[in-house]
C-alpha cells in the first residue's frame, strides 16, 4: 500500500499532540489505524498484521471513541480487532480543518506534484454516530449491513483499472504498449507460454510516479494486441519483497513451467536487493494471473563475493536479473558494480551463478567487468542485464512545454525484429 493512506478525518502532523484532530487510515501493507487528538493528547490503535486489509477486497470496518468506557476499538467484519485505553476523561474537541473523506489534510507531495496518503480503493457508505457503538451494536450493524445490501454475501470487488479514460488522449501511445493507468517503467520478463505472449513490466498502481513498484502484467497472441490481467507481484508483507518487486526474468523450467526470477525489495535488510521467485499458482490457467512467491530468496549478495584481487564487489546493488538452460545447468546473471578495496568505482558487472533446480544457487563470479575510467557512460553498476529480442525504455511522453513534463512517466514497448532465416 505504499505510505498511510487515510480513509477519513484530518490526521495529527507530527508534533502537534494538542491539536484536535480524528483519523481513520489504511498504511503499508493494509494495516490500519485510529487516532483521535483531543486539544491536549493524541491516542492511537492499530489492527495487527493479522487483520490488515486484503487488496482487492471488501470490509466492514468500524473505529469507536468510548471515553465512558476508557477505551479506543476498532472492528473488522462484526469483530474487535484493536483495543486501546484512553482516560476516561478524554473528549473530543472541533478541529480547526475539514473533515475530510478518502485523503488526509496534510498529504505527503512527490515529485513537488503528487499529494499521496489519500485511500486508494472504494467506499461504499460512510456513517457518523454521535453516541458510541457497543461491541454488540456494531456486530448487529455488520450482519445488518451483509443481509440488506449484500445478500448475505461480501461481493468482489471491481478493481481493474479502465484504460479507456484515456481515449483520445494526444499523448497516450496508440499503438505501442502502456500500462492502463499509473506510472510504467522497463518492461521485461517477456515470455510465450501455450501460444500466449506474457509481459510483466515495472508499476505502481497507486499513482503516476515510481513508488511502490511491483510486476504489471498483460498478455497477447501477437505482440500487437495486449489484454490487461491483474498486478502480477506485489510488495507483500511477509513476503521477501516487502518494499518493492523490482525487475527480473522469466524462463521456463524442466516441465515447461514458466518461472519469475525478480529483484526482491526489502528495506530492513542490506543490501536491501536480492532474488525472488515466484510460480503460477495454476499453471493450467492460460492466462496466468496468480502467482506465489517462493518463501525464500534464492541469492543474496554478500560483501565478500571474489570479483579479483585488489577488488571487491559493490555492496549494495545487486539487481535485474537474467536466467537461461545450457544442458542440465542453470545460469543467472545479476547486475551489480566493481570496486578498488579502497571504493575507487572499476565499473558496471554482470555476477554469474549457477543451479541445477532454479532454487539453490552457487556463486561462480563475475562474467564480465566494465570499465568507467575508459568507458564512462558505462556507468559504475550493470543494469537491466536481460538480453531479449524486446527492447524495453523508459520515456516522459509529454513534451516541451506540456504542464505534465518531467512530472509523469511512462514505459512502452517497441518490437525489434531479430535477424535471422525466415
Amino acid at each position: 500500500m505504499g505510505r498511510r493512506r487515510q480513509a477519513l478525518g484530518h490526521r495529527q502532523p507530527a508534533g502537534q499532540g494538542s491539536t484536535p484532530r480524528i483519523s481513520l487510515g489504511v498504511g503499508r501493507h493494509g494495516v490500519w489505524q485510529f487516532g483521535i487528538g483531543t486539544g491536549d493528547a493524541w491516542y492511537e490503535t492499530a489492527v495487527p498484521q493479522a487483520a490488515a486489509l486484503a487488496a482487492g477486497k471488501w470490509a466492514h470496518i468500524a473505529a469507536v471513541f468510548a471515553p465512558s468506557e476508557g477505551t479506543i476499538s476498532l472492528y473488522l467484519n462484526g469483530e474487535q480487532v484493536a483495543r486501546t485505553a484512553i482516560p476516561t476523561t478524554a473528549r473530543l474537541a472541533k478541529a480547526d480543518v475539514p473533515l475530510l473523506i478518502g485523503r488526509r489534510n496534510q498529504p505527503a507531495i512527490i515529485n513537488g506534484t503528487f499529494a499521496v496518503n489519500m485511500f486508494n480503493g472504494q467506499i461504499d457508505e460512510v456513517k457518523v454516530h454521535t453516541d458510541a457503538l457497543t461491541s454488540d451494536s456494531v456486530r448487529a450493524g455488520h450482519e445488518h449491513d451483509m443481509q440488506t445490501s449484500a445478500g448475505g454475501s461480501i461481493p468482489d470487488a471491481r478493481m481493474a483499472m479502465d484504460r479507456s479514460r484515456y481515449d483520445g488522449d494526444r499523448y497516450r501511445k496508440g499503438y505501442h504498449f502502456s500500462a492502463p493507468n499509473h506510472w510504467m517503467n522497463e518492461p521485461h520478463a517477456p515470455i510465450q507460454v501455450n501460444g500466449k505472449y506474457h509481459l510483466f513490466y515495472q508499476h505502481n498502481s497507486h499513482g503516476p510516479y515510481g513508488h511502490n513498484i511491483g510486476w504489471g502484467h498483460a498478455v497477447s497472441e501477437d505482440l500487437v494486441h495486449w489484454r490487461d490481467l491483474p498486478v502480477a507481484l506485489a510488495p507483500t508483507a511477509g513476503s521477501v519483497a516487502p518494499d518493492g518487486v523490482w525487475s527480473g526474468h522469466a524462463p521456463l523450467d524442466e516441465n515447461g513451467v514458466p518461472v519469475l526470477l525478480f529483484t526482491a525489495g526489502n528495506d530492513s535488510q542490506r543490501p536491501n536487493q536480492a532474488t525472488g521467485l515466484a510460480r503460477p499458482a495454476d499453471p493450467g490457467d492460460p492466462d496466468l494471473v496468480e502467482w506465489k512467491m517462493h518463501p525464500t530468496l534464492v541469492t543474496s549478495q554478500t560483501a565478500d563475493l571474489d570479483v579479483g584481487a585488489g577488488r571487491k564487489v559493490r555492496f549494495g546493488d545487486f539487481r535485474d536479473q537474467d536466467v537461461w538452460k545450457e544442458g542440465d545447468t542453470w545460469f543467472q546473471l545479476v547486475g551489480s558494480g566493481v570496486q578498488t578495496t579502497s571504493g575507487q568505482s572499476v565499473g558496471g558487472t554482470a555476477l554469474l551463478y549457477t543451479s541445477k533446480n532454479l532454487t539453490d544457487w552457487t556463486y561462480s563470479g563475475p562474467l564480465m567487468v566494465g570499465d568507467v575510467e575508459a568507458h564512462p557512460k558505462t556507468g559504475q553498476r550493470t543494469g537491466c542485464a536481460p538480453a531479449n529480442a524486446l527492447e524495453c525504455f523508459q520515456r516522459a511522453v509529454p513534451p516541451l512545454g506540456h504542464p505534465l513534463r518531467n512530472r509523469s512517466g511512462w514505459g512502452h514497448l517497441g518490437i525489434r525484429r531479430t535477424p535471422g532465416p525466415r
